[in-house]
């Protein structure tokens, strides 16, 4: 009688595996809106999922998030803040190429086509940044290289995970509810390949996230 109502069974682990992935992908959501925090909550939302779904730690979900967050809190807003001018530019150039192929611009949907393929590098640079932020400690512009390097080296994680985010990210803005569980599950999934990758290059400095605490 008492393993039914026991916190180590099943169903009660299932429970807060699914209030931890609600609540992460919430609280990053939240602290998305101010835009510079993106790079930041990702970090923090990779290492806390990764650290409770891929290894199995026993340490509360959301305190790893907070950790986390506030060790990376500054080099995680510069990397942002970085990045935001490339993601305006790729912005205004998808809506050029969209203004184009409903004009019915001669050759416009080929290029469109084109454009869309080569997202795959801004988007597949940033799905390796941000998990390296989380995970590992690194000067600025050896985060970037670094995380750079990556995409080259692992080729097929970069699309596995690009696909994954893309692909999570549509299904998201049709059903809105998803939201909920999206962000976090994303980072359970892209875990796996993404650690496998790291533990190749296990010379990394691990984040310093506990020290910072």
């Amino acid at each position: 009688m008492k393993s039914i109502f026991s916190p180590e069974n099943f169903f009660f682990r299932t429970l807060a595996r699914c209030v931890d992935i609600v609540g992460l992908s919430l609280l990053w959501l939240l602290l998305c809106f101010p835009v510079v925090t993106i790079g930041p909550a990702t970090a923090a939302l990779y290492h806390s999922v990764c650290r409770v779904f891929r290894f199995h730690e026993d340490e509360g979900a959301f305190g790893l998030f907070f950790r986390s967050l506030k060790a990376n809190l500054k080099q995680g807003i510069l990397a942002t803040l970085i990045l935001i001018p490339f993601a305006v530019l790729l912005f205004f150039l998808y809506y050029i190429y969209s203004a184009a192929v409903l004009a019915e611009v001669s050759g416009a949907t080929i290029a469109i086509v084109y454009f869309l393929l080569l997202l795959i590098i801004p988007i597949g640079l940033v799905c390796w940044l941000f998990p390296l932020l989380g995970r590992f400690h690194f000067p600025l512009p050896d985060l970037f290289l670094t995380a750079f390097r990556l995409m080259i080296a692992h080729i097929p994680t970069t699309l596995l995970v690009v696909a994954l985010a893309v692909g999570l990210f549509l299904v998201s803005s049709y059903w809105l509810i998803l939201s909920f569980v999206s962000p976090a599950l994303w980072a359970a999934v892209a875990a796996w390949p993404l650690e496998r990758a790291f533990s190749k290059h296990m010379t990394f400095p691990e984040s310093g996230e506990e020290e910072d605490s």
